[in-house]
């Protein structure tokens, strides 16, 4: 009659501490999914096209350049900073120097007081922005092409 007893105990203790395991497993991916909503979608700090000398973009395809494009009209920065600006910041962190992509976009923001040097590239189905060691941001499709574009236009 013990040994029925001490394996019946067995058995409801086994169940309760898996119940309790996924509860508090299932209360950890709750906390985690609030804190992932919780952080604010922050832009990109750029500086004001008053501060602003020039830009230098450069798109780099497999290791090697297809040019640079050094922008100095004051309306044409101001139409590239406000797409740049139609970033949000991502949880994903900035290690590297440049991305790890074959793709990419340099974009050299020249200031007075010094540089800025932005990435603009393609991750699977999302566009983003990524200012080394800063953050990596999440720009929208159309901003994206418009910057594209505008390179483009003016490497040929």
């Amino acid at each position: 009659m013990n040994k029925m007893i001490l394996k019946s105990l067995k058995k409801t203790w086994f169940w309760i501490s898996l119940a309790a395991v996924s509860v508090c497993a299932a209360a950890l991916i709750f906390l985690l999914a609030i804190q992932a909503h919780s952080i604010p979608s922050q832009p990109i700090q750029l500086p004001s096209t008053s501060t602003l000398l020039s830009m230098e973009m450069e798109q780099i395809k497999e290791d090697k350049s297809t040019g640079i494009v050094t922008v100095t009209d004051t309306t044409d920065m101001e139409a590239l900073l406000s797409a740049l600006s139609r970033s949000r910041k991502t949880s994903r962190q900035s290690v590297n120097d440049s991305p790890n992509e074959d793709n990419y976009l340099i974009i050299r923001l020249k200031m007075k007081e010094g540089e800025k040097k932005l990435y603009l590239f393609s991750a699977g189905k999302h566009c983003y922005l990524e200012e080394p060691y800063v953050g990596i941001y999440r720009i929208d499709k159309e901003a994206n092409t418009s910057i594209y574009a505008f390179y483009e236009k003016n490497t040929h």
